[in-house]
């Protein structure tokens, strides 16, 4: 019975920060609603709290004090990844558009176009994208993180809570004396 005890404890659902992953990359993303991550990277916080939110109203939940952080921290790694993809996305459809902002900032006839244009040529604005992306990385561990964090925190919900509930009635009588 123990044993069971355990693994039931120990229970990750990946689906929340899936989830949360997928909200804080598609939001990071889109043009205008990305501005929003000005606030303190506000669409990572975000997504780091709804992926501590999901997983708590499962059913089946017993919280334990590092969930907050644990689904903040992997929602992260899942909005990194998605990001990635998404931006490369993006990158395919706006191809034209980068072949005429180029050609804009050659015709500036200004030394820091030249350079920008320059260091482009050089790696490929692929490669730019995926080494800025590597850095990103940083911000989607530690931004998440605290968002779950936070939504544990606010939530209020802990183990002896959840406990406390399912013990019967009398048991909780008996504690009270």
């Amino acid at each position: 019975m123990e044993n069971n005890n355990l693994t039931q404890n120990s229970k990750l659902y990946l689906d929340a920060p899936i989830l949360g992953g997928l909200l804080m990359a598609f939001f990071s993303v889109m043009p205008v609603i990305s501005i929003f991550n000005l606030l303190c990277c506000m669409w990572l916080v975000i997504g780091g709290a709804v992926s501590y939110i999901i997983a708590s109203k499962k059913d089946d939940y017993i919280p334990r004090s590092t969930d907050g952080l644990i689904y903040g921290a992997l929602s992260g790694v899942f909005g990194w990844i998605f990001n990635g993809v998404l931006t490369f996305i993006f990158m395919g459809l706006k191809a034209k558009k980068f072949a005429l902002a180029r050609e804009r900032l050659l015709n500036m006839n200004a030394p820091e176009a030249e350079r920008i244009v320059r260091l482009v040529d050089k790696f490929g604005f692929k490669m730019i994208v995926l080494f800025l992306s590597l850095g990103l990385i940083i911000f989607y561990l530690v931004f998440p993180t605290i968002g779950g964090a936070l939504a544990q925190a606010l939530s209020g919900k802990n183990k002896k809570d959840k406990v406390q509930k399912e013990l019967p009635k009398e048991e909780k009588k008996g504690d009270e004396v």
